[in-house]
């Protein structure tokens, strides 16, 4: 079950996996696979996800992740353009205010309210970032394992959660969450963030 997609939509699915994996060399593979299957291929399918690859690497100033194109067939890219923004220091707040409509009813609210608590750790409100990305995984841990797209975004909701864990409330969850997030491995901004905060918590 991919959450309600058709069965073609499978491989659409598979280069999301790769992308949100950091995964260059397995989403070239399934941008190769995509185009040896049916005409009712998707025709921009690596125009599609490479913005998501972008995004999950932490290539932040990529014009590509910037000005990602309109896709309804993928509609992480309303959320993963002004996260770069955010990353590239727009105003957290402008940024909340551009996603509120997201967060309510949306394909991607599980997404966007992981934006809103990256915005919120910017803004120092550490409570209100841990209990949105707690939100989130509660969300994922119910859903994701009937909708994949949902379920790809764990690691990051564990990284923010974390994150805003030790910057304020505490939580006795933080190094489980840490190494969930350090699994996504180094080709992950979220991964590579979660093993560097490991290594501190180690060292105190």
């Amino acid at each position: 079950d991919v959450g309600g997609r058709n069965a073609y939509d499978n491989f659409l699915l598979l280069g999301l996996d790769a992308a949100l994996a950091g995964d260059e060399a397995a989403l070239d593979e399934a941008i190769r696979i995509n185009r040896t299957v049916a005409v009712a291929g998707f025709s921009n399918f690596a125009v599609m996800l490479r913005p998501v690859l972008l995004w999950a690497q932490g290539r932040w100033d990529d014009p590509r992740l910037l000005h990602p194109p309109e896709e309804a067939a993928l509609p992480v890219l309303k959320v993963v353009e002004p996260w770069a923004r955010l990353e590239q220091g727009a105003d957290p707040a402008g940024i909340v205010a551009g996603i509120r409509p997201l967060e309510e009813l949306s394909d991607v609210s599980v997404q966007a309210r992981l934006l809103h608590a990256a915005a919120a750790l910017r803004m120092g409100k550490a409570p209100t970032a841990q209990g949105l990305a707690e939100g989130a995984l509660e969300i994922i841990e119910r859903d994701g394992a009937r909708d994949f797209e949902i379920h790809c975004w764990r690691p990051v909701a564990c990284c923010l959660a974390a994150e805003a864990a030790l910057a304020g409330p505490g939580s006795p969850h933080v190094r489980r969450w840490l190494e969930t997030a350090a699994e996504a491995g180094p080709g992950t901004w979220y991964g590579r963030r979660a093993a560097g905060l490991l290594a501190t918590l180690d060292r105190d």
